[in-house]
Parts: structure tokens; sequence; C-alpha cells
């Protein structure tokens, strides 16, 4: 799967995907994703030509193909596995106790915490300060809101009383929770989506959608890679057409970086 991340970046995704459900709280799972990842990666390897031939101008050694379609469905097995257990059974092995205490050489947890819901839309900026408007569920798209990360429980950072001063503009949502790393539940979707509309161009053959796919990711941080990933994508907006160019666009607008962004001309 290492030997070349573009050809493998459809099954990277969900088995990533697997990971990240499984660092969800337990009433915040949905099995049936669990089960979605596994026909996904199962479609790709079902499509995939044999170990002994392999296609376009990558050579992927054999032995890694074949390794690497086993460790994809070892994975598909324990998700299936763990998508069956009772929540008691689930809680017990799956959803190890996150403390919530903290020493006093701790940092300091944000002062104001914001509510953003699942799917990226901004609900409260300070729960502390306006604590009565809180609210369970999001009145733009009825997703379940948050107020910390899923996979770590640390706070996400509000807006604060003299944020207007500081002239970066209006409130977004981090893409990555700055304690752990994660990536937050509206990059997840966001990369999906993008991920499922890539697979559904018919412009593209698979070494294409595959390529695509991989520059997705590197579009939602600021790396060495990321003008690579932008001219890799404005290519690709020409190659599919405006109409399709401009949905996929809209996507990503959601969760690109500014200076991926700026790269891409948005």
């Amino acid at each position: 799967m290492q030997v070349d991340k573009e050809l493998f970046a459809p099954v990277m995704f969900y088995v990533r995907e697997v990971a990240r459900i499984l660092r969800l709280n337990r009433v915040e799972i949905d099995r049936s994703s669990l089960a979605a990842c596994v026909q996904k990666i199962r479609a790709f390897y079902s499509e995939y030509p044999s170990a002994s031939s392999t296609p376009g101008v990558f050579y992927i050694p054999p032995a890694e193909i074949e390794n690497t379609r086993a460790i994809a469905e070892d994975v598909c097995s324990l998700a299936e596995k763990i998508a069956t257990l009772s929540d008691e059974d689930f809680a017990k092995h799956f959803r190890p106790h996150v403390s919530q205490e903290h020493d006093a050489t701790a940092k300091a947890r944000p002062k104001d915490v914001a509510q953003v819901c699942r799917n990226g839309h901004l609900v409260l900026g300070s729960l502390q300060r306006f604590p009565q408007f809180r609210k369970s569920f999001c009145e733009d798209c009825g997703a379940r809101t948050i107020d910390a990360c899923p996979s770590c429980e640390w706070p996400i950072a509000g807006i604060g009383e003299n944020a207007w001063m500081s002239g970066t503009g209006r409130y977004q949502p981090p893409k990555y929770c700055g304690e752990c790393g994660n990536s937050f539940p509206w990059t997840e979707t966001a990369l999906a989506a993008a991920t499922e509309f890539t697979d559904d161009l018919e412009m593209l053959n698979a070494e294409e959608k595959a390529a695509l796919k991989a520059t997705l990711e590197d579009l939602t941080i600021d790396s060495a890679r990321t003008p690579l990933a932008a001219s890799r994508f404005k290519r690709f907006m020409g190659k599919i057409g405006p109409v399709a160019g401009a949905v996929l666009q809209k996507i990503v607008e959601t969760i690109a970086t500014e200076a991926a962004k700026k790269s891409m001309g948005l």
C-alpha cells in the first residue's frame, strides 16, 4: 500500500474511515458506516487486476499487491466482526476511557469553546458566554452538534470577546484537532463526498480517479505538497468539464486552506 500512495488512495481513505469510526463516541457510532467502508474496499479489489497484470504506467511488485489485498481483507473481516458486537461488548473492548483530569502543568483549555455541527456549521461561538443558546442539533442541517474533538475530547476553540480586533475575518471551524491532529467530522465528510463524487466521474479512468483523490487531503493542509496538489486539481477540473468541476470545486472549497484556494485561483 505504501509503494504508490496515489494508486492505492481509495483503499487508504476507507481504511482511515474505519479507524475514524472506531474513535467516535459510542452514541455517535453509525455501524452501517463500517459496512459501507467494507463494501468500498472489497469493490476496489474485486475490480483490481491480479498480481500478474499490473495496469498502466505504474509497476507495483506482485508480492506487494497480494500483501495489500490480504491486509485489506483482514481490515474488512475485523470491521464486520466489530459491527456485530453488542453495545456492551463494543464499549468494553473499543471505547477506552479518556481521562478528564489534567495536572497543574497541563496547558489551559480554550477560554471560549465553540459548538459546531458535524457538517461544519457554526452553532455557537462561545458556550461560556452564551450557554442559554446551546443546541443539540444544527438548525441548518439537523446534524448533531459537538464542542470537543471526538477523538481526544479537547474543546474546540471558539470566538473570544475581542475576536473582531484580530482582522482574520469570519470564524471558520478548524479542519484538524490541534491537540491530537485528527480531522474533525466536517473535514471527513467533505473528503468522503469529494471521493465519492470522483468515483462517479465517467470521463476519468481508474488511474486518474486515484490520482485526483490523492490530491484532496493535501488541499486541506498547508505543506510542501499543497501547491502541487492545487496544480493537479486545476488540471483535473479542466478535464472533467465546467459542470462536474463546479460541483467538486464547491465541495473542496469548504475544507481547502487559504493557500490552496489562492493557488487554485479561488
